[in-house]
């Protein structure tokens, strides 16, 4: 089997292990992302660091850091911040200080490249557009102070500092005897550079604009091959529908040039779960003889994530798991359900809403046997929970 950057190819893998491991973990941080991914095959261990939201409040940080302390993880071999919004930075000066200290470290640091300057008027922009000035103002100084550290750590040679898009090469990890890759698969640099250019020029034209940065996010594929297993995860980002659908599209020739097969065994779903970043055929790229996981990082906003969104996923046949999930306090009795008033409905709708089950999910892969595990059972939307969503067509 070869494995190969877009168009190109590389000479086969060493000897294949005979199994592989690998879990995900998606952190329950409220409104944001914070995924981790560590592979093993007996010997290796290898730990993988996609985008962060780590407040302090509601000690989300403490117990993150608790987590990295209990599972002994003394190295992130590659770190990925998919764009410069804050749900999916915040926290990282604090993980990159951890890393290099106390025989800690980092290798790879990924990120789409966009200069600190530019989010610098992204957030002045948001400021004037209504946005809390002092969380604006927290956003761009901790994203000026990432990436200060980032060139300082980068030129001490102590972390390898790579931007990277859908043309760069895969990034492989290395001390498998498996083919294991991180490809991205969106955005492309012309795109990248395009969308680059429309905030810029909203900024000089339409200062009230709003700009959007989810169109930045790094799109990428982990694929793991051993023997004749294939196990493929998508990690969305908050990519919006438009980059989605084209990484398919590059990840489906990739696939074909390198003899892969297209479909996906595990969905970090995008954008947590908004209707407007939705794929109709992301949902559809699960290989049905196969189990599969669908995962919603989410907080607690009103339609995050979307019923409708939701629906995709199950008519696939994906197991549903959300860090956030909503539950019911009991229903009313039948008989007092008609003379219920409507502000009485709303207001025991709101409180209901209100009342949300945090939960970290984990999902579990093996090559032998080839299997999958995902949960907590707390973490998992079936179709009798979907009425407790809404969509934004409401």
């Amino acid at each position: 089997m070869t494995r190969g950057t877009m168009g190109q190819t590389n000479s086969p893998s060493r000897s294949i292990s005979k199994n592989i491991k690998l879990d995900l973990y998606a952190f329950p941080c409220g409104h944001g992302d914070t995924i981790l991914l560590h592979l093993s095959d007996g010997t290796q261990h290898k730990w993988i660091l996609v985008d962060c939201y780590l407040p302090k409040e509601g000690g989300v940080r403490e117990r993150f850091f608790g987590f990295l302390s209990d599972q002994c993880i003394q190295r992130l071999d590659v770190v990925f911040q998919t764009h410069p919004d804050r749900d999916h930075f915040h926290g990282m000066p604090e993980v990159l200080d951890y890393f290099t200290t106390d025989e800690r470290s980092v290798g790879i640091y990924c990120d789409c490249g966009v200069d600190y300057k530019l989010v610098r008027e992204w957030n002045a922009e948001a400021k004037e557009s209504g946005t809390p000035r002092d969380r604006a103002t927290r956003a761009e100084e901790e994203y000026v102070r990432l990436k200060e550290l980032l060139s300082q750590l980068n030129r001490a040679g102590t972390l390898e500092w790579r931007q990277i898009d859908a043309e760069r090469l895969p990034v492989p990890l290395r001390g498998f005897s498996a083919a294991v890759e991180l490809v991205p698969i969106a955005p492309s640099p012309g795109d990248a550079l395009r969308w680059n250019e429309e905030n810029i020029r909203k900024m000089i034209f339409s200062p009230g604009a709003r700009v959007l940065t989810n169109r930045m996010s790094i799109v990428l594929v982990l694929s793991v091959c051993v023997e004749d297993s294939q196990f493929n995860v998508l990690l969305g980002a908050d990519a919006d529908r438009e980059n989605i659908d084209r990484g398919l599209d590059r990840w489906r020739n990739y696939a074909v040039e390198n003899r892969l097969s297209e479909k996906f065994d595990v969905v970090k779903v995008p954008h947590h779960g908004s209707a407007k970043s939705h794929s109709k055929r992301l949902p559809k790229s699960k290989d049905r003889a196969r189990e599969g996981a669908a995962v919603f990082s989410v907080g607690r906003r009103r339609v995050l994530p979307d019923r409708k969104v939701l629906q995709a996923y199950l008519d696939e046949d994906w197991k549903v798991l959300a860090t956030t999930t909503r539950h019911e306090r009991g229903a009313p009795p039948p008989e007092e359900s008609s003379h219920r008033s409507r502000a009485f409905e709303l207001a025991d709708r709101s409180s209901r809403l209100r009342e949300w089950r945090r939960q970290m999910v984990t999902v579990s892969w093996s090559s032998n046997p080839n299997r999958i595990a995902a949960g907590p059972p707390e973490a998992v939307i079936v179709e009798a929970d979907l009425p407790r969503y809404e969509t934004a067509d409401d």
